[in-house]
């Protein structure tokens, strides 16, 4: 796990598809609910349906979620080849901490980690 802060507020931490809790699972979708709401025509969006491969998650220091980024691993062919890319996945900050620098620091966490 990396972790990198906003001068003492909290902190990203990378997070594997796989190594998801239920806790995090749990903070997250809560995360995403008081973002962007709970309305049917949301859920059937086909990024709502999207399995990231790998997450970013930012929480303050009492460890209360404000913040998540996470990546899509697909495959992209160029030529003959095929590559792995990395697709966007949900990105989104808590309402009340718009514009506080957590969004900048997660996709700084993001764009370092595909590199």
């Amino acid at each position: 796990m990396k972790e990198k802060g906003i001068e003492g507020q909290g902190n990203v931490t990378v997070v594997l598809e796989s190594t998801l809790d239920e806790e995090l699972d749990n903070a997250i979708s809560e995360l995403l609910v008081a973002s962007f709401g709970w309305a049917p025509e949301f859920q059937e969006r086909s990024y709502w349906h999207l399995k990231p491969s790998t997450r970013f998650v930012y929480k303050d220091n009492s460890g209360r979620v404000l913040g998540h980024a996470s990546i899509v691993e697909k495959t992209g062919v160029v030529g003959n080849r095929e590559i792995k890319i990395a697709g966007a996945g949900a990105f989104v900050v808590h309402p009340e901490l718009r514009n506080s620098g957590i969004g900048k620091v997660l996709a700084e966490e993001v764009v370092r980690y595909v590199k």
